[in-house]
């Protein structure tokens, strides 16, 4: 999560985050989300901060045979500005060429991917539209499921792909939203 910290942590990030009065409510960049401590991405230093403590990742989490973490799931990318989000992933791919950010754009579908496919940030979006799909072939709608497989397939290449959920922390699990 590069736009908040956990509730309570305005202290530690002292500096980093909007103080009350800056907080712009509503906004999704400028304003905090669900009373989380939000972070100024906009400006450089904490920019720059953020993306040095997640990029460490990499050289921190290599093993002795070499195997180090593929890629990260984002949280919240249209909470965060496309500045820091370019400058995130290319710190990332200078210490990896072949690292990969698949982020949680809330609603995103083959339809609709937001605007944050294709633009030099994520290389994946969570398919928020998935779900229905699978609601078809749980409920026998093969033929309903198969046409929306197939148009899902011709949006989608390799450098561009959404990742198949069925839930997540912020939603209703599958199974119970069939009931």
């Amino acid at each position: 999560v590069l736009n908040h910290a956990g509730y309570g942590a305005e202290e530690t990030f002292e500096g980093m985050v909007r103080t009350k009065e800056e907080d712009k409510q509503g906004d999704d960049q400028l304003g905090s989300l669900s009373g989380l401590p939000d972070f100024k991405t906009e400006e450089a230093t904490v920019r720059n901060q953020l993306v040095a403590w997640q990029a460490s990742w990499l050289e921190r989490s290599t093993t002795a045979k070499g195997n180090s973490i593929y890629g990260f799931r984002v949280d919240t990318v249209k909470h965060v500005d496309d500045t820091t989000w370019q400058h995130f992933k290319n710190e990332l791919v200078d210490r990896d060429p072949d690292f990969h950010l698949i982020g949680e754009s809330w609603g995103a579908n083959y339809k609709d991917t937001k605007g944050d496919l294709g633009i030099g940030t994520m290389d994946s979006l969570l398919d928020f539209g998935f779900k229905d799909i699978a609601k078809y072939l749980v409920n026998g709608q093969l033929k309903a499921a198969g046409k929306e497989l197939e148009e899902r397939s011709k949006v989608l290449t390799s450098a561009a792909s959404l990742g198949q959920f069925l839930g997540s922390h912020d939603e209703d699990g599958f199974l119970y939203s069939l009931g």
